[in-house]
């Protein structure tokens, strides 16, 4: 008898140590996502770290890589996060004297007028963004354009004797040649481009805080709606990295200026896990997070 009490309580201790460990993974997960996304923008800034690579920082490559996150993020919106609304939406209003079917109905149409509202607000949020950093003119974008187009590799020691204003930028090499990398440029163009990427990193940044949400509110109903999420925004958060990162670098000539915003941008994301973790906490009753999903 004592034998069958000890086993009986070690198999309670087991119990609930296994609920503990699954209550603390859920509660680590999403900020691991959101790290993970975030981090997603340093990887993208550390193009500057490679010659080659730099020239990803053009119209072209941002086109084709955001458009294809933005067709994962509309798809994961669509196809699981939207879902999620409709099925919390609905199993939140439903009573005992209404139908499945009913219910249903009316958890599409509050979905439906959620995301309507979540659309307004984002385009609020953009809005308030140019308001506070305007459109970038497109003379910093053809001055990006035309270093791209005047990169040239020549020893130092020879390129030092050119008289026009230059931005040394730090050896792309650790072999002895001492081999730099000169840009002309006069100090206009410099002050536009550095503008260019550090109002990049504020709006790349408001917009992180509203991802780590997001991801946040995903994890803690759906685990694979939080991977989804998290995969979507590390992707698109890529290219953003290099908008970043390169204009900075261009104008500075410091590779590690441009991977600092980067990181600036980048702890946003998880800032917006923790202002979700004070929000909700743990969780929430099925008709909050409808409405969250129907937002987001």
């Amino acid at each position: 008898m004592p034998r069958s009490q000890s086993s009986l309580s070690n198999l309670s201790s087991s119990a609930q140590g296994a609920i503990t460990s699954l209550q603390w993974s859920k509660r680590v997960m999403p900020f691991a996502l959101n790290i993970a996304a975030g981090a997603a923008t340093i990887l993208g800034g550390m193009v500057v770290f490679h010659k080659r690579l730099v020239y990803l920082a053009n119209p072209l490559s941002f086109a084709v890589a955001l458009s294809v996150s933005a067709g994962v993020m509309l798809f994961i919106s669509l196809a699981e996060i939207f879902g999620e609304s409709v099925s919390s939406l609905a199993r939140g209003i439903k009573t005992d004297d209404m139908s499945e079917d009913t219910a249903t109905g009316h958890g599409w149409l509050l979905a439906a007028c959620c995301t309507a509202v979540g659309f307004g607000l984002i385009y609020l949020i953009d809005v308030a963004v140019k308001v506070i950093s305007p459109e970038h003119d497109h003379t910093e974008i053809d001055n990006l354009e035309n270093l791209q187009e005047s990169m040239a590799f020549h020893d130092s020691k020879e390129s030092q004797n050119i008289g026009s204003p230059t931005v040394e930028l730090e050896s792309q090499t650790t072999s002895n040649m001492n081999t730099g990398v000169y840009f002309k440029m006069d100090d206009t163009a410099k002050k536009n481009l550095q503008r260019m990427g550090l109002l990049s990193a504020l709006a790349i940044g408001i917009h992180n805080v509203l991802e780590g949400i997001a991801t946040y509110a995903g994890s803690i109903q759906n685990s694979s709606v939080g991977f989804s999420l998290a995969f979507g925004i590390g992707l698109h958060n890529i290219p953003e990295g290099i908008a970043v990162a390169a204009p900075i670098y261009f104008a500075t000539g410091s590779r590690w200026r441009g991977i600092m915003w980067c990181v600036i941008s980048a702890i946003a994301e998880p800032l917006g896990g923790v202002i979700a973790w004070l929000a909700i906490g743990d969780g929430m009753d099925h008709i909050s997070e409808g409405i969250l999903f129907g937002l987001v």
